[in-house]
């Protein structure tokens, strides 16, 4: 198997895991505030990518200065400014209108690496995402969008993704992507706690033992080992083309909440993994790849 192929199966594999990130989230919502619940769902991430490190005797890398100066960036871009502003904004946007936004992590990547950063991508590779991104437009076609404030801070906070994302993959050049995963939840979980303290957020009542596996699960598989695939995806690929992969998540979300949920996909959703499998297949194919 080809390097890049083993990039994309990385990818398929975050994106087959991260796919019931936002089924479990609604159910764990259901007796906390969005910020605390994903700062406890970080946490049990960290405890998972530290079982990790301990396991495989990283604990050298973490006194790299270069892993914990682009470790602690990759924290503020990725789950302080990215995800801690989704999740703000979802208490005013409907989760199928905020996926949509969430969309335009994919031209702010391509703005990244391949306008500024000049990293090369080709027609056919380009093509593949714009599919990519169809599919996931028109599988949430039916929600109804009004532009509110929270779509705004969504939109906004997708722009600060793409940098994380620049940073873990330096910083995996010279570090295992579990010591890097622990060190951005190290650096995440206590701005998260500041943050949720200063908007007001409180956890009401005893949290029930059903929710506490949901959050632990939340952490080690879906915020944990989805994570670990994700970077070990992107240092052997694109990130522009593996954004133009995970577009495809909001797919596979429908299904695991009709599983799970019940909530019943519609025809727009059904229609949508036509040219999400195109996609796939374009973004697959190895035939014009020059240098990714």
């Amino acid at each position: 198997m080809t390097h890049y192929a083993k990039g994309c199966l990385y990818i398929l594999g975050s994106i087959l895991l991260w796919a019931f990130f936002p089924t479990i989230s609604k159910l764990s919502l259901s007796e906390l505030p969005p910020i605390i619940s994903y700062c406890i769902t970080v946490a049990c991430a960290g405890g998972f990518f530290l079982l990790l490190v301990a396991k495989n005797n990283r604990w050298q890398e973490l006194k790299d200065r270069r892993v914990l100066k682009d470790s602690f960036f990759a924290a503020i871009f990725i789950s302080v400014l990215f995800y801690g502003l989704y999740f703000y904004g979802l208490q005013y946007t409907e989760a199928g209108s905020a996926s949509i936004i969430a969309l335009s992590e994919v031209l702010w990547t391509f703005l990244l690496f391949n306008v500024w950063k000049k990293e090369f991508i080709d027609g056919q590779k380009i093509l593949g995402i714009i599919l990519m991104l169809l599919a996931a437009i028109l599988a949430l076609s039916q929600n109804t969008v009004h532009l509110n404030i929270g779509e705004f801070i969504i939109f906004f906070g997708t722009a600060f993704a793409p940098f994380g994302n620049f940073y873990q993959k330096r910083a995996r050049t010279y570090a295992s992507s579990e010591t890097i995963l622990f060190l951005r939840s190290v650096f995440s979980v206590p701005l998260l706690l500041i943050i949720s303290f200063a908007i007001g957020e409180r956890i009401g009542g005893n949290i029930s033992n059903n929710i506490i596996l949901l959050l632990i699960l939340n952490g080690f598989f879906l915020a944990g080992l989805s994570k670990i695939f994700w970077l070990e995806g992107i240092t052997r690929i694109s990130v522009t083309i593996a954004q133009g992969l995970h577009s495809f998540t909001p797919v596979l979300t429908l299904i695991t909440a009709f599983l799970i949920l019940s909530e019943i996909p519609n025809p727009y959703q059904v229609a949508s993994l036509i040219p999400a499998l195109i996609g796939i297949r374009l973004l697959f194919s190895e035939k014009k790849l020059k240098n990714v």
